[in-house]
């Protein structure tokens, strides 16, 4: 829609005046920082009081008086940035300002979103560069900060609850537990929720000779149990707590941990039975724990898986290989190629070649050179820092780092050539150094 002559024409006018106010405010100071400051402060409140104003024009209007100094707009941008930050990145693109004016903006600005738009604007591609490594650095630590933050609270609440775990009905102890274990990845909060759930367990085990652990698998799989020794951890809390804590009953229970990785391994028989049904492949956890299952107990724990597979197909228990189970888990291997064929062919047809291909880039970078056990294990910190962050982020700070590790490869080739011509012109000039 096209405005009449005369409405744009009173706007300008308009607009002029209230730039001659800045003028005036600027001029009348009596040094150029507080100049800089008035005038800030009279832009702010014409932009406030005038919402319809075009702030770009009127800060063009600004950067065209040879007279008026560009950091007026660099401090206006800056005060924007917090309440209007989709006006902050229209400023920086629609003014030319100087790159270092542009490197104040973004150190200042409380906005991440805002500041890496920003640096897009600098031209210099090696400060936007540094600028991406500098911005990603804070977001780093602003996330280790915010982490180490979630995790003092979390680990306040959990102490409480270990105290008073006794007392607390076991269903809203599980979902207490189970929602604080979703909002975090943390080792240390998950090693007090396992403590929590193990004080618990020896509490109903000390009252009546049993432990929930059907419901205690929502918080942590019984896979994991089996792994982590949880049973053991509950026997050392069993002894804590004898002393202090009666049988409801009156009857003196005693903790066995055999009893209580019975009653784990019975979890495990669920999902192992869960897996067969859906894919036809026994997948037994292999740990030192299994392993060591003695052979009654490895007898159960068959039984078990066999009971739950026939209550989910009875067609499904007449394949099931009993040998082959109890290979598993003693941890011998050597069924695992019929598997992946049996998996294989049970995939859809329209969708095999999808599996398929990325099997064999999986192998293609089996192929490739090994990284260092210490690279590695650093890379595994990564992928668990970059899985709780949302894609876009992640992505960012992925080709932030990228960029900085080609940098880095490049100058550590300079070094070497450098090095290796040091040493060509030490050997021509008579002799080698040691």
């Amino acid at each position: 829609m096209n405005i009449p002559k005369f409405i744009k024409t009173r706007k300008e006018s308009k607009m002029q005046q209230r730039l001659e106010t800045v003028k005036n405010i600027y001029h009348k100071s009596e040094t150029e920082n507080e100049a800089i400051q008035k005038a800030t402060t009279r832009v702010i409140e014409e932009i406030n009081k005038h919402p319809d104003m075009s702030i770009i024009e009127f800060l063009k209007m600004i950067q065209e008086e040879e007279k008026l100094s560009t950091d007026i707009i660099v401090e206006v941008t800056k005060q924007l940035s917090e309440a209007k930050p989709e006006k902050t990145v229209a400023i920086v693109e629609k003014l030319d300002l100087p790159e270092g004016k542009l490197q104040e903006i973004i150190r200042e600005t409380n906005s991440m979103e805002v500041a890496k738009k920003i640096v897009n604007q600098i031209p210099s591609e090696e400060l936007q560069k540094a600028e991406r490594r500098r911005l990603e650095k804070i977001e780093t630590q602003r996330r280790k900060a915010e982490k180490q933050k979630k995790e003092v609270e979390l680990g306040k609440i959990l102490s409480q609850r270990y105290e008073t775990c006794g007392d607390i009905r076991g269903p809203v102890l599980i979902q207490e537990l189970k929602g604080i274990k979703e909002q975090t990845e943390s080792p240390k909060v998950y090693e007090w929720i396992q403590k929590v759930l193990a004080k618990k367990a020896a509490i109903e085990w000390r009252k009546t000779g049993m432990a929930r652990i059907e419901s205690m698998v929502n918080v942590i799989p019984a896979q994991e149990m089996l792994k982590g020794d949880f049973a053991k951890l509950v026997g050392g809390k069993f002894e804590m707590i004898k002393e202090t804590q009666k049988s409801s009953v009156g009857k003196d229970y005693q903790f066995q941990e055999e009893d209580l990785q019975n009653l784990i391994l019975r979890e495990v028989a669920k999902n192992v039975a869960t897996t067969y049904v859906k894919v036809g492949i026994i997948d037994i956890p292999q740990c030192e724990a299994m392993q060591q299952l003695s052979e009654e107990q490895s007898e159960m724990f068959i039984k078990e898986i066999q009971i739950y597979i026939q209550n989910k197909d009875k067609e499904k228990i007449k394949n099931f290989d009993v040998e082959k189970a109890k290979r598993k888990i003693k941890g011998i291997k050597g069924d695992e190629l019929d598997e992946l064929i049996d998996l294989v062919n049970r995939i859809p047809e329209d969708e095999r070649e999808d599996y398929l291909q990325a099997l064999r880039m999986r192998m293609e970078k089996g192929k490739q050179k090994q990284l260092d056990a210490k690279v590695a294990k650093e890379l595994e910190k990564m992928q668990e820092e970059l899985q709780a962050l949302e894609a876009e982020d992640a992505i960012g700070i992925l080709e932030g780092t990228r960029e900085e590790i080609q940098d880095r490869k490049e100058e550590i080739m300079e070094e070497d050539i450098k090095r290796k011509e040091g040493n060509t012109q030490t050997v021509s000039s008579g002799g080698y150094t040691h």
